[in-house]
């Protein structure tokens, strides 16, 4: 009968041992989760920033309608801007460009 060789003994490398220590993988796992734990509270709070600053845009936002504008009018004020005539009291009211000036009138 031929002679067999006794089965080989598999190297520590081989059996499945992780090349590094089990320690140093949770360590860095551990600096990992901490990372991670700062840099979520930091973004938590830039939320709750962006979200009161958008409040309070909202708060003062101007509602109005767009492209009108008041008509702005330099026009001097008539010296005799209360004026009594008859039965009535005119009362400059402004200048319009092409009508010229404007009059309230009340009775006296």
């Amino acid at each position: 009968m031929a002679q067999t060789d006794p089965p080989a003994v598999p190297s520590p490398a081989a059996r499945g041992q992780a090349s590094f220590p089990i320690g140093l993988v949770l360590l860095a796992l551990v600096i990992l989760l901490l990372f991670i734990g700062r840099q979520a509270r930091s973004l938590w709070h830039e939320w709750n920033r962006l979200q009161s600053e958008l409040s309070r845009v909202r708060q003062s936002t101007v509602i109005g309608y767009q492209n009108i504008s008041p008509n702005l009018s330099y026009a001097q004020r008539p010296k005799d801007w209360v004026r009594h005539e008859g039965e009535f009291t005119y009362l400059w009211g402004g200048w319009d460009h092409n009508v010229g000036h404007h009059w309230f009138r009340t009775e006296r």
